[in-house]
């Protein structure tokens, strides 16, 4: 471990986060781990057009629209009430949750940019069955990751082997591993 991480590390456990629960009463960003749920929007809203582009193919070009956004650029552009304290919040984070979101999101966005290039190719060849397919199946495993990433940000990501108590896409429990091999 380095020094700047040793640093980190150290400013991390020792800052003082009794102030935020106060903070946030009213919001629904979570007193816990000052992280929002609203993020998840993000994510959910391309895995929603990609359950429908077999009845609606029109969503086609919203879906290759998708790009990754930051959790602070998603609030920075967001209607969301009280973006400036997510924003605020995320910063005061424990790091353990920052990082683990961030891993999550990290798989959600590679996942997502797979299906686009992939729905975009199957597209081009005229294919809109190959185009139903790839989408449902990464419509299915963004739906697990997103629900990976709810736990985080509800303060229920490590009860059970760290991937919490979630049903993976085939209901078996899938630890880190599982989750790795989706992107191989």
């Amino acid at each position: 471990m380095t020094l700047k991480k040793i640093h980190k590390n150290q400013i991390d456990n020792n800052e003082d986060r009794s102030h935020w629960p106060a903070r946030l009463i009213g919001t629904n960003i979570n007193p816990e781990t000052l992280l929002a749920t609203d993020y998840l929007n993000h994510f959910n809203e391309v895995t929603m057009l990609m359950d429908v582009i077999a009845d609606l193919p029109e969503c086609l070009d919203d879906i290759l629209k998708w790009q990754p956004k930051s959790y602070p650029d998603h609030f920075r552009n967001s209607s969301f009430p009280y973006k400036t304290l997510a924003i605020e919040a995320y910063g005061a984070a424990p790091a353990a949750g920052r990082e683990a979101l961030d891993k999550i999101v990290s798989e959600l966005n590679t996942l997502i940019l797979k299906a686009v290039a992939d729905i975009a190719l199957e597209s081009m060849k005229q294919h809109p069955e190959h185009v139903a397919n790839v989408a449902a199946n990464a419509a299915q495993q963004l739906r697990y990751l997103i629900s990976l990433a709810g736990g985080v940000i509800n303060g229920a990501a490590h009860e059970q082997n760290g991937t919490g108590s979630d049903s993976s896409p085939d209901s078996q429990t899938m630890d880190q591993s599982d989750i790795d091999s989706l992107f191989d």
